[in-house]
């Protein structure tokens, strides 16, 4: 295969793909082998010449537990991102097969433009636009995927929120503490049981009266605010539990009853939550909303098991 059948490289004036041939190597990867992992320096980018390549993320730290992005193939390219950022890998690559790789660094990359051309620049900062958007879109799919599958496994609203909310924070790191509140319909409050970056101890809980827990029973949608403390929709003491710039909300709803909620707060930066990240906090609020239902009928489950192994210790 050349150059110049890969869609990449169809639209490069001869001039232009002759200057670019130098900088081009050729590597070769036997089946299942790594190509690179997540994590990993970024230095170059790849070009599939033959062969198949899988995109995986790592799932909850477990490098046996993954979830399969895509599968690549001939003429296909991949790991760009290191071209305009100098940031680590989001995934792991690995030769699906044996594949034939055409790959291309980074510094050669950087070596044909003229660092100081104004053009040069401003392609740099658009590209380097696109790229943290693909990023960030990959972390928060990720996310969701991961939330999905470890939820199932919780057998405790504890084990729930701290799956939750730890993925959670792995894909919004703009976040600065949070929390995870579940309604307790015996003392008509919401127990936190998961928080990070509250000076609170652990039995903290939320009033039904809490102007955040009213809004979203009103308006039954996530919340998000860009300036706390500008937001005419809550009015919320500096030195309250919300004190701090940007906050994202999502509720828990279970047959048209608020159940729960969780948070995200950024104390010193505002614009630190998207709108793109408060879909990704509404989705996975869906599916913790079906775990927290499961975890009550099997609670109910339990109690009717005890009870009934009481009763009959008591009339054998």
């Amino acid at each position: 295969m050349s150059l110049k059948d890969i869609p990449i490289f169809e639209g490069l004036s001869d001039d232009v793909f002759e200057i670019f041939m130098p900088f081009v190597r050729e590597e070769a990867y036997g089946a299942g082998s790594l190509i690179f992992k997540e994590g990993s320096s970024a230095d170059k980018f790849f070009i599939i010449k033959d062969g198949d390549v899988e995109i995986r993320k790592v799932i909850d730290g477990h490098e046996h537990g993954y979830k399969l992005i895509s599968v690549l193939t001939k003429g296909d390219f991949f790991g760009e991102m290191a071209i305009f950022q100098g940031l680590p890998r989001t995934a792991d690559a690995y030769a699906k097969t044996a594949v034939s790789l055409l790959a291309v660094s980074k510094d050669d990359m950087a070596g044909l433009f003229k660092p100081k051309d104004p053009a040069f620049k401003a392609m740099g900062f658009l590209a380097s636009v696109l790229m943290q958007r693909l990023r960030s879109t990959t972390k928060e799919l990720a996310a969701v995927y991961e939330t999905g599958m470890l939820i199932t496994s919780a057998r405790s609203v504890s084990g729930l929120s701290n799956y939750v909310m730890e993925s959670v924070f792995k894909a919004v790191d703009t976040a600065e503490a949070g929390l995870f509140a579940v309604w307790n319909e015996f003392n008509g409050e919401f127990e936190v049981s998961y928080q990070r970056g509250f000076d609170f101890g652990p039995d903290l809980s939320i009033e039904s009266n809490d102007a955040l827990i009213v809004w979203l029973e009103e308006n039954r949608e996530a919340f998000l605010s860009f300036d706390l403390e500008g937001d005419q929709r809550l009015q919320i003491a500096k030195d309250g539990m919300y004190k701090g710039l940007s906050m994202v909300a999502a509720p828990f709803f279970s047959e048209d009853r608020l159940t729960g909620l969780m948070l995200l707060l950024s104390r010193t930066g505002r614009n630190a939550f998207s709108y793109e990240q408060m879909v990704l906090m509404s989705a996975i609020a869906g599916y913790v909303s079906v775990a927290l239902e499961n975890l009550k009928h099997l609670q109910d489950e339990i109690d009717r098991y005890r009870l009934s192994r009481m009763k009959s210790g008591m009339h054998p």
